[in-house]
């Protein structure tokens, strides 16, 4: 992906499934150490922590503060909440049935070669401007 590209969120598919528990998380970045944690990672590159970085400046505190405990994060929009942190497994809670929680399994272009942070970034900032584009 060029650097044209890489501002740019294209969703390459969006699917809903039932919610199994396989998701995992694959790793994850602490902005402010720089460093991994899950599953035995390597430390964090410098792109990573900047990703980190981003992502956090996106987050209310009560969101940056179950992303450093977990992870994972709720993020709320107008028609509900999103649950971030876990490949393939993005969950959503609508804010008429809140009991009713769905599996979205979001791929966007390139991700696989971006820090994990940027996609949530870009997931994060879809959800807020345009939540129906990931429901």
């Amino acid at each position: 992906m060029g650097p044209a590209a890489a501002g740019r969120l294209t969703i390459v598919g969006v699917g809903v499934g039932v919610g199994l528990g396989l998701g995992r998380p694959l790793r994850h970045v602490r902005a402010d150490t720089g460093t991994r944690f899950g599953l035995g990672a390597p430390p964090a590159t410098a792109a990573e922590v900047r990703a980190g970085h981003l992502l956090d400046s996106l987050l209310h505190p009560s969101e940056r503060d179950q992303r450093a405990r977990t992870g994972s994060f709720w993020v709320h929009t107008e028609t509900g909440w999103f649950r971030f942190g876990t490949l393939y497994d993005i969950r959503y809670r609508a804010t008429r049935w809140p009991w009713v929680e769905r599996s979205i399994c979001v791929v966007t272009e390139g991700f696989e070669d971006r820090p994990l942070a940027d996609l949530w970034a870009e997931l994060i900032v879809t959800a807020r401007a345009d939540p129906s584009a990931l429901t």
